[in-house]
């Protein structure tokens, strides 16, 4: 009883490490360049904005943003070089909406925060399977190469040396393949904020624009 007891107890601290750990590396630093982003540039801008609806976005933001702040998200130079003035006004206002502080935004933060776990969680078990692919495939080619060399009687434990070793470069492969896949769509599911990915820039913009238009007469600023 007291086994099970300890057993149960020295998984929890393990899985308590894993998410602590997992909150460090992809949680932490982007919660607090968010933050800072939200104050030192929404903020401003919002004040600004309310005072004059019509203003000069482009001029704003050359004059408040420093290209050297890591907090600024690429979009927002992006549109700021490519003087996208009324995209650059919607992503604002929307970012300004999405991390304003209450009851509402803080639930769904939260269910963020536990789909970007699982986006973790997958990428995990991606490198898992990389690992655990990769030693199928080698051990199948190495017994097919030492079955060549060595001329060994073409058994394993009483199994085929060949059919033995095809099924694990056959097991090594698909794992490899569906690791590739499952990572390829880590990155395509996941916001991450902070990328410097054309495409994925573009994108989020894209997306932002749209559900400002369509959540922007809700609003209240």
């Amino acid at each position: 009883m007291i086994d099970s007891w300890q057993g149960i107890i020295t998984f929890i601290v393990s899985v308590i490490g894993m998410l602590t750990t997992i909150y460090k590396i992809g949680f932490k630093d982007e919660q607090n360049r968010t933050q800072a982003y939200y104050k030192e540039t929404l903020l401003p801008f919002i004040v600004a904005y309310q005072k004059n609806s019509n203003m000069n976005t482009i001029k704003f933001l050359k004059d408040a943003v420093k290209r050297d702040n890591d907090n600024v998200p690429k979009y927002v130079f992006y549109l700021l070089d490519n003087q996208e003035r009324d995209k650059l006004r919607k992503v604002l206002l929307y970012d300004y909406f999405d991390l304003y502080h209450n009851d509402d935004n803080t639930m769904r933060r939260i269910m963020k925060w536990i789909s970007r776990f699982l986006v973790y969680l997958l990428f995990g078990a991606s490198l898992f399977i990389t690992f655990y692919g990769s030693f199928f495939l080698v051990s199948g080619v190495l017994s097919i190469l030492m079955d060549l060399v060595h001329g060994f009687d073409g058994t394993i434990n009483g199994v085929d040396t060949w059919k033995w070793s095809l099924k694990n470069i056959f097991l090594g492969l698909v794992s490899i393949f569906l690791s590739i896949v499952y990572i390829s769509l880590v990155k395509k599911i996941n916001d991450d904020r902070y990328t410097f990915k054309k495409k994925k820039i573009e994108r989020l913009i894209n997306k932002k624009v749209k559900l400002y238009d369509k959540y922007s007469e809700k609003n209240v600023i």
